[in-house]
């Protein structure tokens, strides 16, 4: 394989994980809207519900209670994960702008370098810089997809609880123990 077939498969491969950060990122987003979305939906149904609520008995009443409670613990929880996920992360590129630069004025050497460098240099270069970006950026993104998974598992328990939940309700409404 030459330099320029493996700096063509570095940057393949630099690019693919650059667009599993942004589809990670989305994932992330799509995560803290529906659990914001679930626990504001959830505590204006227990207003609406809890609202002029007679019950019958009070037993069922606290544990709906406790679970609304763990409920929006959880779904809380879910948000963390996934703001966690989608905070800023520094990702490494192989050509900077900054490299180019010395506080703030061009560096003339360096472009000039950048310009007469011999193919081989050049692609020697860019194998270094792919290969640090690659491994730096797929390290990122691991943690991207860590707290993504974490945000998602903690969001579906969260919704396992809203049936415990609303059955909890309509039981102190309804049941006389």
């Amino acid at each position: 394989m030459s330099s320029d077939d493996f700096l063509k498969e570095l940057t393949l491969q630099f690019d693919r994980i650059l667009r599993i950060k942004d589809s990670l990122q989305t994932k992330a987003n799509n995560t803290i809207a529906m659990s914001g979305s679930v626990t504001a939906l959830l505590v204006g149904f227990t207003v609406f519900l809890l609202k002029d609520f007679q019950a019958k008995t009070e037993f069922f009443l606290y544990f709906g209670i406790v679970a609304l409670i763990i409920e929006i613990i959880v779904t809380s929880s879910a948000i963390n994960h996934a703001m966690r996920a989608y905070r800023m992360r520094e990702y490494y590129y192989p050509l900077s702008y900054e490299a180019f630069f010395e506080k703030n004025n061009p560096n003339f050497d360096v472009i000039e370098q950048f310009k007469n460098a011999s193919k081989d240099d050049f692609n020697h270069h860019f194998i270094k810089e792919y290969l640090i970006g690659i491994r730096q950026n797929q390290q990122a993104v691991n943690d991207v997809a860590t707290n993504i998974e974490r945000a998602q598992k903690t969001y579906l328990y969260s919704i396992v609880i809203i049936p415990f939940f609303v059955t909890m309700i309509v039981l102190s409404k309804f049941v006389m123990l």
